[in-house]
């Protein structure tokens, strides 16, 4: 099953996935066709946990169940049963997705990790960018505890974004109040809030925004320099192209950074050995190995867009 043209990323994010008295942590992406999970841990492939791809339309009921908020999705043949991390976020959007408002189509434009600062404090969130609005929330009890909530701001009151500071923060204002954001996932952020801020302020095209290129997948990655030593970077993905990007540190003085962007077209090649949780490609004369809680993601995209060809030695 692939990718298709018209086929658009929703959400994705990671939960427990209930099998018997088990428990595995899966990788989880949706789109506006299918769901489609992946185990994380090297042990759950172990043990022989399967990847899961479940087509929308076979989806005959999706519930939150119980004081611990199991999310229940049933087809004709089996119940999936989820819960912890992005389970209850996963159900909004399944919902979102299977049983559409009238006359509503918004596209995720983006999404990432990073900090949001309210005060003196600063809580780990998941933000999102779709072309109707900003979404970012907390996973930690901890920080609701301290008061944070899930936040909604209409795309269409962003007014500007600015990074200041030797700290890098991200300084994004909206018509009735200023969010401020901090790493590395806050600065690939900027990229997509200038875009939507730009379509909403100068374009009079109403479907501008859903004109926008979204990306795929980004976050933070390690690349391999000699066996196993790493350093840390980041990718960002799209339908056209992959961007790996290496942070500076004594490996990269010594051997070189890496900065490259791989036209998807052209297609990249999986090298032998490849796995999950390290995955090695070449294109053209350059090989890369990467690992990484991100990395099954990567691998799950080049697959279904057709961007890679065989394993080779």
């Amino acid at each position: 099953m692939n990718l298709e043209e018209g086929e658009e990323l929703v959400f994705q994010g990671s939960c427990l996935y209930h099998k018997g008295l088990l428990a595995h942590m899966m990788t989880f992406i949706l789109t506006s066709q299918k769901l489609w999970f992946g185990p994380s841990r090297f042990l759950d492939r172990f043990v022989g946990v399967k990847e899961i791809t479940i087509d929308l339309a076979t989806i005959d009921n999706i519930q939150i169940m119980g004081i611990d908020k199991f999310v229940s999705i049933q087809t004709a043949e089996k119940q999936y049963r989820f819960s912890q991390e992005d389970s209850v976020q996963l159900h909004s959007y399944l919902k979102t997705v299977i049983q559409p408002e009238q006359g509503k189509r918004e596209k995720r434009l983006t999404q990432d990790k990073c900090l949001v600062h309210r005060g003196v404090l600063a809580h780990p969130v998941e933000v999102i960018l779709t072309t109707e609005q900003l979404i970012f929330y907390g996973k930690r009890f901890l920080d609701r505890l301290a008061g944070l909530r899930d936040t909604s701001v209409s795309a269409r009151e962003l007014l500007s974004v600015e990074v200041k500071g030797i700290d890098r923060i991200v300084h994004l204002q909206a018509k009735d109040k200023s969010y401020r954001f901090s790493g590395s996932g806050a600065l690939r952020l900027v990229p997509m809030f200038e875009r939507i801020i730009r379509y909403y302020q100068d374009s009079e095209d109403a479907e501008a925004p859903k004109k926008i290129r979204p990306v795929l997948a980004q976050g933070a990655i390690q690349f391999f320099i000699i066996g196993s030593l790493g350093v840390n970077g980041e990718f960002v993905l799209n339908r056209d192209e992959l961007k790996l990007t290496s942070y500076k540190s004594v490996l990269t003085m010594l051997f070189g950074e890496i900065n490259l962007t791989i036209p998807l077209k052209e297609g990249v090649s999986f090298l032998e050995g490849s796995t999950k949780q390290k995955l090695g490609i070449k294109y053209k004369d350059q090989t890369i190995w990467m690992g990484g809680n991100k990395v099954t993601v990567i691998h799950f995209f080049l697959r279904q867009l057709n961007s890679y060809s065989e394993t080779i030695k």
